[in-house]
């Protein structure tokens, strides 16, 4: 008989509801500033489309 015996989570709760603030917080701060970036890297470009045209 193996000693590892798996126990079943309270409820049936996934760990993808049971996130905490703090890495809500993270992933939010990350997308936003993934946004920002790509906000002005499509500016730069669009700004160089009409220099060149």
């Amino acid at each position: 008989m193996s000693d590892f015996v798996e126990r079943p989570r309270a409820g049936g709760v996934t760990k993808t509801q049971t996130l905490e603030t703090g890495e809500n917080s993270m992933l939010k701060f990350i997308g936003g500033t993934a946004g920002i970036i790509f906000i002005i890297g499509l500016i730069v470009v669009i700004g160089i489309f009409k220099l060149l045209f």
